[in-house]
């Protein structure tokens, strides 16, 4: 019958280092023991055994501190509208509506169904005017 390993008692006991010696306790349950045997300095370590399954997955750690803003970028090809060229189109924008004409047009007290579809055609021409 084999004991698990119990600290000894005693005078001799701060003399041992389980560091480098083997503590072994036996006894035959009855009439012999129990032995307490120390041993010499550890032995040779054996071989390296084959690695085990990988493990599972750990948790995700927090994000660390954003780094520094990067260099600027080079500078761009100039684009093929000039600002005059700009300004002007943007002047003469307004002149794309010139087509659609005024309202003249005086809806009936209440509003009908007609009066309604005169407003919303004129709104349509509007609208396509401006897509252009």
């Amino acid at each position: 019958m084999v004991t698990p390993l119990r600290r000894p008692r005693g005078p001799l006991w701060p003399r041992l280092d389980l560091a480098d010696r083997a503590v072994i306790q036996m006894s035959d349950g009855g009439t012999y023991g129990p032995f307490t045997v120390a041993s010499g300095p550890q032995g040779i370590p054996g071989n390296q055994g084959d690695p085990g399954p990988q493990g599972q997955q750990g948790n995700n750690g927090s994000d660390g501190a954003p780094g520094q803003q990067g260099p600027p970028g080079p500078q761009g090809n100039p684009g093929e509208v000039s600002s005059a060229d700009l300004t002007n189109a943007l002047g003469s924008t307004s002149a794309n509506t010139n087509a659609v004409g005024l309202i003249a047009y005086a809806p009936s007290d209440p509003p009908t169904a007609a009066d309604w579809q005169v407003l919303a055609d004129k709104v349509n021409e509007l609208i396509a005017a401006l897509r252009r």
